[in-house]
């Protein structure tokens, strides 16, 4: 279950963003942004938590960060962490360094995008599986 948001300025789209949780726990974002209509930026974040026991919770993290120049990528970065409950030094997300990657990694982040965009000029709740 999730939602999908296109949100416009001045008539014109700006951002997508995909909001979802599979399998009752594992949380998903993706947000698109464009400018003059074009896709410029993509950002993913994937959040599984992990049950340890009764005292600690695991939550690995994944973000991928896509550049776009007319709308094909040029640079893709990917990060993850895990932060614990127990763990009293938490590891900060600004401290973990972007690894670059081939682009060919995101191809399910334009996938999502052709499937959301189709229904941009509807007004009404939708339900899709894009995962």
């Amino acid at each position: 279950m999730g939602t999908v948001w296109f949100i416009y300025s001045d008539n014109e789209l700006r951002k997508i963003e995909i909001n979802s949780i599979l399998n009752g726990e594992n949380s998903q974002i993706t947000m698109y942004y464009f400018w003059k209509h074009q896709l410029f930026f993509a950002y993913h974040q994937s959040i599984a938590p992990q049950y340890v026991d009764n005292t600690e919770m695991i939550y690995h993290y994944t973000e991928k960060r896509v550049y776009f120049n007319t709308e094909r990528p040029f640079r893709c970065l990917e990060k993850a962490y895990e932060i614990s409950t127990k763990d009293e030094q938490t590891i900060k997300p600004e401290d973990v360094a972007n690894i670059e990657v081939n682009c060919t990694a995101i191809e399910f982040m334009n996938e999502n995008l052709k499937t959301v965009q189709q229904f941009k000029d509807l007004k009404k709740e939708i339900s899709l599986c894009i995962w």
